[in-house]
């Protein structure tokens, strides 16, 4: 008997488990995409939380700009070499999603207010900025020992609004 799970429910499992190819394995084979896990709060977009709009926009957009910085590289390798790295995403981990209140219901809601352009430029420039600052520090990469999100600084900064309207929803620069 061969068996193949992703976890372990079952004492059985670990016994008759051929292979152990845990999500920490498959990363560091190659297989995988870099995972990191910053300190952005999903939490701001409950209702009982004392953020307000704009610090809820501020934990969207800095996913978005992430996202963006991480598309600008991918375009410029693909000029050199298509298939050469994968195609960047954007991974949301969010509480609740089908309740009148859910959190996945609430970022899509900032997600759309940003993708229509209501988005102030001192908000934007607060999330980069605030952004910048963690990103400076080179957090880890989950489940690869030692590796560090580094990122450069000038190309980081002259990110706007533009760019993040385009490489994260092809919207063209000009609204």
């Amino acid at each position: 008997m061969f068996n193949s799970s992703a976890t372990f429910v079952d004492p059985r499992d670990v016994i008759t488990c051929a292979f152990e190819f845990n999500l920490s394995s498959f990363i560091n084979s190659g297989y995988g995409k870099h995972t990191s896990i910053l300190k952005q709060e999903i939490r701001a977009f409950r209702d009982d939380e004392d953020y307000s709009g704009e610090e809820k926009q501020k934990i969207v957009l800095k996913s978005l700009i992430l996202l963006t910085y991480a598309k600008k590289f991918y375009n410029e390798i693909t000029k050199i070499q298509q298939g050469l790295y994968h195609k960047p995403l954007l991974l949301t981990l969010v509480n609740s999603v089908n309740t009148e209140d859910a959190d996945l219901k609430l970022f899509f809601r900032e997600l759309e207010k940003i993708g229509k352009g209501d988005t102030k430029e001192e908000v934007f420039a607060e999330a980069l900025n605030e952004l910048w600052e963690e990103m400076k520090e080179e957090p880890e990469f989950m489940f690869e020992d030692g590796k560090r999100i580094k990122i450069d600084e000038a190309i980081f900064k002259n990110i706007t609004k533009e760019d993040v309207l385009y490489h994260v929803s092809h919207i063209p620069e000009k609204i």
